[in-house]
């Protein structure tokens, strides 16, 4: 038997980070409408993540929970069995404290276990068990009984097939989201290691060994995140650092700037700068301190100049 959350209850889960909500939404709404199946994402509290009409409950579970007010049994029973699920660390097919055939499996991350799908909401050709058979306030005698057979009937190979359906396209979209997130982690490191060792002859040798990649794993992650390569960032931190030097200590030597940034030969480090900045360093320093003319002007006094 599943249980709602609490309405407009949001939780920062884990689970909610690594899952690409929209794609198991809709993965979840296509198994509703063509099985009537209600499936449903839990954190590891229990507590329904994904909202919309794929977790609508039965007007049997409804009866049960609300008329019969049997709410605290069905959160006691989802959470024992996935518990189970949890220890077993694969799907668990059982029957339900109201009768319905149900199974829950364990999302695993990295062989953790980071929430559950359920699936369930069917029922076998049992009955309602008997302790449910008790009218209680405006529930007729009948109601609960009408309800139950409402229900889609499951077999058990077509659970295993549902479920098998949901592990393989759950478990795509977990490692898919792992191995982007460790990219993104990855790329970060190495950002900071670019900026804060940029004073140093870094090398992509360097970074392979200090982080345990092969050089293309290194360069894909960056590029994936930064859309550069390692020298290209490399590059532009070592450039970005020599301007601002240029500009905020006039008497350092050229030759001292160059080993700041990570060049032991200040004439390869002026071809670089020369390269990218367009400028000797000499000369981008000197023209620090000319004033921009102002718009316009400065257009006019040259070509009269010219003339």
């Amino acid at each position: 038997m599943f249980f709602p959350s609490p309405p407009g209850s949001a939780h920062a889960t884990d689970l909610k980070d690594l899952i690409v909500q929209e794609e198991l939404l809709a993965i979840f709404t296509h198994i509703a409408r063509a099985f009537g199946f209600r499936t449903s994402l839990l954190d590891l509290e229990g507590r329904e993540i994904l909202p919309g009409e794929a977790h609508q409950l039965s007007r049997y579970c409804r009866l049960v929970q609300e008329s019969l007010h049997l709410r605290h049994r069905c959160r006691e029973n989802d959470r024992c069995q996935a518990s189970i699920a949890r220890q077993r660390g694969t799907a668990h097919h059982y029957t339900c404290h109201a009768g319905l055939a149900e199974a829950i499996f364990p999302l695993l991350a990295d062989q953790h276990c980071v929430g559950y799908i359920l699936v369930g909401q069917f029922r076998h050709d049992r009955t309602i068990p008997p302790d449910l058979h008790c009218p209680c306030g405006s529930l007729s005698p009948g109601a609960l009984r009408e309800a139950y057979q409402e229900l889609p009937r499951c077999t058990t190979d077509q659970l295993q097939s549902i479920l098998e359906l949901l592990r393989i396209t759950t478990s795509y979209i977990l490692d898919h989201r792992i191995v982007t997130a460790r990219r993104t982690r990855l790329a970060d490191a190495i950002r900071e290691t670019i900026r804060s060792s940029c004073d140093t002859p870094l090398t992509m040798s360097d970074l392979a060994t200090r982080y345990g990649r092969s050089p293309s794993t290194i360069n894909q992650a960056l590029r994936e995140v930064t859309g550069k390569s390692f020298s290209s960032l490399l590059a532009e931190t070592r450039l970005e650092r020599a301007r601002r030097l240029l500009q905020e200590e006039p008497e350092t030597p050229i030759q001292e700037i160059a080993r700041r940034v990570g060049f032991d030969d200040p004439l390869y480090f002026s071809r670089f700068f020369r390269t990218h900045q367009g400028v000797s360093p000499r000369t981008y320093r000197q023209n620090l301190d000319r004033p921009l003319p102002s718009p316009g002007r400065g257009d006019e006094e040259h070509r009269g100049r010219e003339k």
